[in-house]
């Protein structure tokens, strides 16, 4: 939680500073806009906005309106320009197409050669005729039906199998060629005309589609600078607002209130650990005063007393006269006591979990001595008497021992079982558990 709070600590300063810096960071980018817009250099000191008093006419705010206003006045401009290039690009386009459709179509007719019956055999102009007759319902020229085109009537004319001719008809068959022979001049002069005329719209085309391009490019970057002022502005103001503390700031807001529940997380904690560490204190003392009066009672002198400590999650219990005794007498008797210590402690402890039974296998006369050896039995008695006798105490506290306890005590009610370690029916469990077993035992037979 500690590091967690200082992370939060760095950045709620750093939330601080940030408007700051934001502000400077969007004033400078606005006047970059401007001066890029307006095409002049303007003083940044002047006033940020038009209504603080100042002896400056001018003012920021004042300069982000005008660049608006100019941008997009030549923006508008730049587009009703590209209006008018585009229209021009499209009717350019348009007369190349048309040009082109003429041309075709003047073609379609110059290539139906002018034939007669005099020069090409009946099947060739049979042949040229039923080409002919696939166009007489088509337009040309000024949509124009070939059949009423006064040069295709000629010609299909001419193209019919000759008969003899008198001398009449064949004069009025060679005016009849003569009249085609000048359509036929008209009409390639028209697609002269007709290729002049794409050829002229297909030379300027690259250079309104240049003139385009180049107006496109313009409106786009106005649009881009249009955009960019005025998000700039925008961020600008606002920042300042939040430095003026008239906008809201939900960063370092949220990090202030982040941190305010952390502390209190912390401080709550902290509760909790003093509480657990004034526990702590308390029960360590009251294990250390059970287990001195333990040492008093059973070695019976004051001079004699127990000592607790609990270093490094290390349980240390020590019998001291003075400074700590030593010596497998003092050694034993200290272990004996520091589990009757802790029994008694889990007994009197609402905190404590221990099971509230104890076997002490086989101290004996020779680890303490007759005296010591006899004064804790008895003392295992008298605490068996404090907690309320057999129905009440709430520990069970089993010894087993060589030695016979003190004469007053070795009746039924004390001495539950009379163990023999040389036969196997006098064992606790009346079975060497240490032995393999037969697997009749584990299997049955």
């Amino acid at each position: 939680m500690l590091i967690k709070k200082d992370r939060l600590e760095k950045k709620r300063e750093q939330l601080k500073q940030e408007p700051g810096f934001r502000k400077n960071l969007y004033r400078e980018k606005v006047f970059q806009h401007v001066k890029e817009a307006l095409k002049q250099e303007i003083s940044e000191e002047i006033p940020e906005f038009d209504d603080q008093p100042t002896l400056f006419p001018e003012s920021m705010e004042g300069y982000v309106k005008e660049a608006l206003k100019k941008i997009k006045a030549e923006l508008k401009g730049t587009q009703q320009q590209l209006d008018l290039i585009q229209d021009e690009i499209d009717d350019a386009r348009a007369n190349i197409k048309q040009s082109e459709n003429d041309i075709e179509k003047i073609n379609a007719l110059l290539n139906l050669q002018e034939s007669t019956s005099e020069s090409l055999a009946p099947e060739e102009l049979e042949k040229i005729k039923n080409h002919m007759d696939q166009y007489r319902y088509s337009t040309c020229i000024a949509d124009i039906v070939y059949s009423e085109c006064e040069a295709f009537n000629v010609r299909y004319e001419s193209l019919k199998i000759p008969k003899i001719m008198d001398v009449r008809d064949a004069r009025v068959q060679n005016i009849k060629r003569e009249q085609t022979k000048r359509k036929i001049a008209q009409f390639e002069n028209r697609r002269t005309d007709l290729e002049e005329q794409k050829a002229s719209f297909t030379l300027i085309l690259p250079d309104l589609e240049k003139k385009r391009d180049t107006l496109y490019n313009d409106e786009t970057e106005k649009k881009t600078l249009i955009k960019n002022l005025q998000e700039d502005w925008q961020d600008f103001v606002r920042w300042n607002n939040i430095i003026a503390e008239r906008s809201p700031y939900p960063e370092l807001t949220s990090t202030i209130e982040n941190i305010f529940h952390l502390e209190s997380d912390i401080l709550s904690q902290e509760n909790k650990l003093s509480d657990l560490l004034k526990k702590h204190n308390l029960n360590r003392e009251l294990l250390s005063d059970i287990f001195s009066h333990c040492v008093k009672t059973v070695l019976a002198k004051d001079s004699y007393d127990g000592a607790f400590e609990l270093n490094q999650k290390e349980i240390s219990f020590q019998i001291t006269h003075g400074p700590a005794m030593s010596g497998e007498a003092v050694e034993t008797l200290s272990v004996l006591l520091a589990d009757i210590s802790c029994l008694i402690f889990n007994a009197v402890s609402k905190t404590s979990v221990l099971p509230g039974f104890l076997i002490h296998d086989s101290p004996r006369e020779a680890d303490l001595g007759l005296r010591i050896y006899l004064n804790f039995i008895r003392f295992l008695e008298k605490l068996h008497t404090i907690y309320g006798g057999e129905e009440r105490c709430p520990f069970q506290y089993i010894i087993t021992t060589t030695t016979a306890p003190p004469a007053e005590l070795r009746d039924t009610n004390r001495v539950k079982l009379r163990l023999n370690a040389a036969a196997e029916d006098g064992l606790l469990l009346k079975k060497d558990i240490f032995l393999e077993p037969e697997p009749s035992e584990i299997f049955g037979n």
